[in-house]
């Protein structure tokens, strides 16, 4: 896989959330990572947009797509909320778009 991201992104991201893209990339090495397709307003795009929660020191919520070939665009990177860490950690996972594993 390649990761991409932009670099203005990436420091507007670490001014809000205080997490480098280029970190948020780990979590694809996460084999309990889980992801859906990103069906929420802030997707206004006509891009295939993903988001992934997994685990690198702490759990992390990441939004990415995927581009032609192997390629990952990240998009940002938060830590995640006490809901998605309870998602994660296999809890109660109703939501209208249920997670599911990534591999």
């Amino acid at each position: 896989m390649t990761f991409t991201w932009d670099e203005n992104k990436d420091a507007l991201n670490y001014n809000n959330h205080g997490i480098h893209l280029y970190t948020a990339a780990y979590i694809f090495n996460d084999p309990y990572r889980i992801e859906r397709p990103d069906v929420s307003a802030n997707n206004n795009t006509l891009e295939v947009r993903w988001q992934s929660i997994g685990k690198i020191d702490e759990i992390l919520f990441v939004a990415y797509e995927e581009r032609i070939g192997d390629e990952i665009h990240l998009i940002s990177a938060r830590i995640a909320t006490a809901k998605e860490r309870r998602i994660y950690n296999g809890y109660k996972n109703d939501d209208i778009e249920p997670w599911r594993p990534a591999f």
